[in-house]
């Protein structure tokens, strides 16, 4: 919405002076455990407040798989004050933008609305997080909805389901390995005492980030903040042990059938947590390689009598581990053997070769340019500050990822490179179309595999 729109921050965050940091930023911690991160912006003409929870699929027990997906429907069913999708109704009749993104990490519950809305918006999330209201009706037609929407979503998709596999593969052993979105069986058996059971346990104000950030006043805002929040009692937070990130010794493979015109190839290559320096190097590698047309896979794989029709690649940040992979689609009837074997050897000669310094160049603009547009809304800054929060554990750290990246050196990302992109890390996935030769599933030159 053009109204919610900050006019010319980007030439100001070029400066830097100006990212995620300002000086009136900072951390505030309320006695039940809340922590607040206020960001007032002169510049704004709107005020985005979210409630960010450490609820996501690494929280869930085996065979709850999509619970948390499930509460970015039931948060909006009511609670002790406000009826079911009252929440939405109040703040959509001004102009608001409400969602709620899940991680597997993490679950963000956000609102931009006009800065007079502003209470209003703080009123309806603690209100939530004191006393919502789940019933048994309200379960099931929202467990429905999950449902559908995964057969909407992922079940027809090959690409969805070859990135689920990936990840089973990457993170086999961790709660990393489940889709977010859930299962259909897992959705199926939660009962309203599931529900209600990990609504307590999880979203509380001890284990919750409130960010405020646009057009405000700090002063009233955090008296009003503490008004609204602070009577909300603590919880006792369940223990945080689950299971460990298993090493990864070799290359892990699998593959399945599809309704696709030609097969699928997933690589994915497993690097460290989040808050790690690397991160910076392979977000970059990913960008260099496969982001877009005119990246390294698409000059050099694409096109011609070639078989590969696209190539993309992808960095997925998470707090315990990441993966970098690409994603590339081919001709039917493509030797598959050979594709993998050109694709594998494109991506790991980066171990071993370093980029040319105008490539390089080309890929710190690329990855800059997205972060910077990204924070041209004032819920773009929300998304930076309370990721870099729960995340990395300092809201600052976007501005600390930007300063790493323009300071990258060829011999940077060689040396990442050769710490992730190797056999060892890498997990690879074949989907073919119906009716295809399987035998792509089976081990090939890139590297002695595994079945899964």
């Amino acid at each position: 919405m053009k109204h919610f729109m900050r006019p010319g921050l980007a030439i100001a965050l070029l400066a830097a002076a100006a990212l995620v940091s300002s000086a009136h930023a900072g951390v505030r911690r309320l006695e039940n455990g809340l922590t607040v991160l206020l960001e007032p912006d002169s510049e704004a003409t709107a005020v985005d407040v979210a409630v960010w929870y450490r609820a996501g699929s690494t929280t869930e027990a085996a065979g709850q798989s999509g619970l948390t997906q499930l509460f970015g429907r039931l948060m909006y069913q009511g609670s002790s004050h406000f009826g079911p999708g009252e929440h939405a109704r109040l703040l959509q009749a001004d102009g608001g933008v409400i969602n709620a993104v899940t991680h597997p990490d993490y679950t963000c519950f956000y609102q931009t609305v006009p800065p007079e809305d502003l209470d209003l918006a703080l009123e309806l999330e603690a209100d939530r997080m004191a006393s919502l209201r789940i019933g048994k009706e309200s379960l099931e037609a929202e467990r429905r909805a999950a449902i559908e929407d995964r057969h909407r979503r992922v079940d027809p998709s090959a690409l969805a389901r070859g990135l689920e596999r990936l990840n089973a593969l990457a993170f086999a052993g961790h709660p990393y390995s489940r889709p977010v979105i859930g299962v259909g069986a897992d959705l199926e058996r939660v009962t309203l005492a599931d529900a209600m059971a990990y609504y307590r346990a999880r979203f509380s104000p001890n284990n919750a980030v409130l960010t405020v950030v646009g057009s405000f006043d700090p002063v009233p805002t955090l008296a009003a903040i503490r008004r609204r929040f602070g009577p909300i009692p603590r919880r006792s937070l369940p223990p945080g042990a689950r299971s460990a990130l298993r090493p990864q010794a070799g290359e892990r493979r699998g593959s399945f059938t599809a309704n696709a015109q030609g097969p699928i190839l997933l690589v994915g290559w497993r690097g460290p947590g989040d808050a790690q320096p690397d991160n910076v190097s392979l977000e970059l590698l990913a960008s260099i390689l496969g982001g877009g047309a005119s990246a390294r896979l698409g000059r050099t794989l694409v096109g011609g009598t070639s078989p590969f029709l696209d190539a993309r690649g992808d960095f997925d940040r998470r707090k315990e581990a990441s993966l970098i992979y690409i994603a590339a689609a081919l001709r039917p009837g493509a030797d598959t053997a050979s594709a993998e074997q050109a694709l594998v050897g494109a991506v790991e000669s980066l171990a071993t070769t370093p980029i040319p310094a105008e490539e390089l160049d080309r890929g710190k603009r690329q990855v800059q340019s997205a972060l910077l547009f990204s924070l041209e809304t004032v819920r773009g800054e929300a998304q930076a500050i309370g990721t870099a929060q729960l995340m990395d554990g300092d809201y600052r750290a976007t501005e600390a990822r930007l300063a790493r990246l323009r300071q990258l050196t060829p011999e940077d990302l060689l040396a990442a490179a050769a710490r992730v992109l190797k056999p060892a890390t890498r997990s690879l996935v074949w989907v073919m179309p119906a009716g295809a030769d399987s035998s792509a599933a089976r081990p090939g030159s890139s590297g002695a595999g595994e079945r899964r």
